[in-house]
């Protein structure tokens, strides 16, 4: 009975003592660097960059390269894609000042043309005690007016450098109205089911649930599209999107790319991995399958804690009973072998599940609670007992 007693104690002991060192936590400049590549680290990342590939490309999506073709070669190249009847274009590139009529007017007239089409939008100048854009830059009027426009800005710190990008806004507020996302506004003229789905879930930011890179979906360049060397089907019904992407890695430009969890390096990466026109294909054919990530809530959070948390201390008490000699090396192996099981365990549901326990507070509390542990006994431990055999006569 005492061991149950004590290990009850010792956990909430044990938590205590964490929470406590959160808040009073002091920043070290020896850990900087550290601190840096791993606050960009998330272990689920791991199911992305060495689990997924096992997923299905998804055809509803083309993905047309628009390279640094001028605008007149932008209208051609529209003009052939609207011939083959597609059910919504988005343009995920600014044409914000006027240049040459000889190359505006076609491009406006080919926009012009589009049953659906979605042009891009940005938020700028974030107010974060409002938590609101003050500003949305569009393109130029002789464009934008042809279109619905989406906002294609993605939750990251500019900064900080490059972050990894594993959620996206599904709509944000300016001071005088609400945007919406650029893959929102492309579900909505093509799939209302899904885009109604996307609006009852009343979340601002929603993880993406990737399926891969440019491998995973229809693309096409822009010799492709002038030499019309793609089947007459492709276009017909489909969301296209055009923007800029490079197939060659060692010929990528840095411009508008992204480190993603399917990078193949999630810790101490070595180039982006991912274009935003690819990111956004990954969020649309999120929203389209229905495969949303879901969060453990944090009640079930807590829940798994104390119970996984309470069986470490009592097995440490436990040790500390029958092989006191050994218990540093025993504690120490077997509250790293219960981290390894976890983590792996988390990923596994994860991977097919799509639901995330957050197991930080979980996996740090394993790790320090043989030592906490041992703190408890010196400490409190005699104390404590003395109002167990008072109460309980033990």
């Amino acid at each position: 009975m005492n061991n149950y007693i004590h290990s009850v104690i010792a956990t909430i002991f044990v938590l205590l003592v964490i929470f406590l060192f959160n808040f009073t936590m002091i920043n070290v400049d020896l850990f900087d660097p550290i601190s840096l590549v791993l606050s960009d680290f998330d272990f689920y990342d791991l199911a992305f960059s060495q689990m997924a590939t096992d997923q299905q490309a998804d055809t509803n999506i083309v993905i047309v390269n628009i390279g640094n073709i001028p605008r007149n070669q932008i209208a051609r190249m529209i003009n052939i894609i609207n011939l083959y009847d597609p059910q919504v274009i988005g343009i995920d590139a600014f044409f914000r000042e006027r240049k040459a009529d000889s190359l505006d007017f076609p491009l406006s007239i080919a926009l012009s043309n589009v049953k659906n089409l979605i042009l891009v939008s940005e938020l700028t100048n974030y107010n974060s005690k409002k938590e609101f854009f003050q500003q949305i830059n569009y393109s130029n009027q002789l464009f934008n007016i042809h279109a619905e426009t989406g906002f294609a800005n993605f939750p990251y710190e500019p900064e900080k450098g490059f972050r990894t990008i594993r959620t996206f806004y599904t709509n944000h507020s300016t001071s005088k109205l609400t945007e919406q996302s650029f893959p929102l506004k492309l579900i909505e003229k093509y799939d209302s089911i899904a885009f109604l789905k996307a609006r009852q879930r009343t979340n601002k930011i929603e993880s993406i649930n990737f399926i891969g890179n440019l491998d995973k979906f229809i693309t096409l360049d822009t010799e492709d599209i002038f030499s019309f060397n793609f089947s007459s089907w492709v276009f017909k019904g489909k969301i296209v999107l055009i923007g800029f992407f490079e197939r060659n890695v060692d010929r990528q430009v840095f411009e508008d790319v992204f480190f993603t969890p399917m990078n193949k390096r999630p810790i101490g990466k070595t180039y982006p991995d991912m274009y935003g026109i690819v990111i956004h294909a990954n969020i649309i054919s999120m929203l389209l399958g229905d495969r949303y990530i879901e969060h453990c809530p944090k009640v079930i959070n807590i829940i798994i804690v104390i119970i996984i948390l309470g069986f470490n201390v009592f097995f440490c008490f436990i040790t500390w009973r029958l092989l006191p000699k050994y218990y540093d090396f025993i504690t120490k192996v077997f509250s790293l072998l219960v981290s390894i099981a976890l983590t792996f365990g988390a990923i596994v549901v994860f991977h097919y599940f799509s639901i995330k326990v957050d197991l930080t507070l979980l996996l740090i509390s394993i790790v320090l609670s043989s030592d906490l542990v041992e703190f408890y006994r010196n400490l409190f431990y005699n104390s404590v007992q003395k109002v167990i055999n008072n109460l309980f006569g033990v």
